[in-house]
């Protein structure tokens, strides 16, 4: 089985920390684009991996003050920040 991962990254605003809006591609060519957290935990519960750029310090925390997503067995974590010099 070919493992699964989505690249994603939010929105915000500064102030009120809103989620303005969510960009997320999957490694299958499937994309959404909305502000919707709901409808964005549903195009991802099927990943494997969550990717994205400075996701740690910034969008998962936005992530999970809002929602049940926690990192697991079946949640895998990669921030690109960590690979850039």
């Amino acid at each position: 089985m070919m493992e699964t991962i989505a690249f994603f990254d939010l929105e915000t605003d500064k102030d009120s920390k809103e989620i303005l809006d969510i960009g997320c591609i999957k490694a299958d060519d499937t994309s959404f684009h909305s502000n919707s957290l709901a409808d964005f935990l549903d195009f991802i519960v099927d990943q494997k991996f969550l990717s994205g750029h400075n996701i740690i310090k910034h969008d998962l925390k936005v992530l999970f003050d809002r929602t049940r997503l926690k990192v697991s067995d079946h949640l895998k974590i990669i921030d690109t920040l960590l690979f850039s010099p």
